[in-house]
């Protein structure tokens, strides 16, 4: 009776195994700072998560107008208005980069890509969005042009005094 009741779960055990497994997805999520100023300069990330039975994937993301590519990391911009990745063999995960300057008018900006994995169906880049744009001069976050003289320390953290202030 005992050896049939571990056979049983036993078998419930590597059943749970392989369903938990098969169910793992490949996926790609974008990550934006919460805004921008005006003509400021900003990272894009891009987090690729490749599960073992995925060996090739291809990426997809449509710059929003007005925003122009600054850098493309390792991404292909010969498409207008695209920025693509393709990884052919032996794909792992990894974080793509690049980086964009946001234009010259405020307002709320949105974000597309698609993905497909070797496994998958063309799917929408997960994560953020959308990005605030604000005029110059009223806040904005992550930008990677702002000078040293208008640095503002982390909260919690206080601004330093160089005895000049």
């Amino acid at each position: 009776m005992l050896k049939n009741n571990l056979k049983i779960l036993f078998g419930i055990l590597v059943f749970l195994v392989f369903v938990s497994s098969a169910s793992a997805l490949s996926s790609v999520s974008r990550v934006l700072p919460a805004s921008v100023n005006t003509n400021a300069s900003f990272n894009v990330t891009l987090n690729v998560s490749v599960e073992p039975q995925d060996t090739f994937y291809l990426i997809d993301e449509i710059v929003p107008n007005g925003f122009t590519v600054m850098d493309a990391g390792t991404g292909d911009t010969s498409q207008a208005g695209h920025i693509k990745w393709a990884v052919l063999s032996g794909a792992r995960s990894a974080v793509l980069r690049y980086i964009l300057r946001a234009p010259s008018n405020s307002g709320e900006y949105s974000f597309n890509g698609t993905y497909i994995f070797e496994t998958g169906n063309l799917t929408d880049v997960g994560g953020d969005n959308s990005l605030s744009v604000n005029q110059s001069g009223q806040g904005g976050g992550n930008q990677t042009n702002q000078s040293v003289g208008n640095w503002t320390p982390p909260i919690g953290i206080p601004r330093p005094s160089f005895g000049i202030e």
